[in-house]
């Protein structure tokens, strides 16, 4: 059998942080409340690259709906170069094409 703990309602107590010490030390520890945790690190590179990737963190979505309606407008464009759209059809073509990719994405993203 397993010992269960009793539900007080009250979670247990995180361990308390202790500044770190060095063996032999002459000096001791600063207080607990002189101890300042370090600096978060930076936000990042700043080169394109980076902002490329930050961009793609925050709004994954997007840049799936993007990538899509990139690669589905090539095929688009493609596969109907013989067939002599008019430049207005091939816009609307490539309008709707960009909405389907938009409703894709997003109907992906529901599971």
């Amino acid at each position: 059998m397993t010992k269960r703990r009793a539900r007080t309602g009250s979670r247990p107590k995180p361990p308390t942080r202790v500044a770190p010490t060095i063996a032999g030390a002459s000096e001791a520890a600063p207080p607990a409340s002189e101890y300042t945790p370090s600096p978060a690190p930076p936000p990042g590179p700043s080169t394109a690259w980076g902002r490329a990737r930050r961009l793609g963190d925050r709004h994954p979505l997007l840049l799936s709906w993007i990538a899509l309606s990139i690669g589905m407008v090539a095929i688009l464009v493609y596969t109907s170069r013989d067939v002599g759209l008019q430049p207005s059809q091939l816009f609307a073509m490539i309008v709707a094409t960009i909405a389907l990719a938009g409703a894709c994405v997003w109907i992906i993203s529901w599971e």
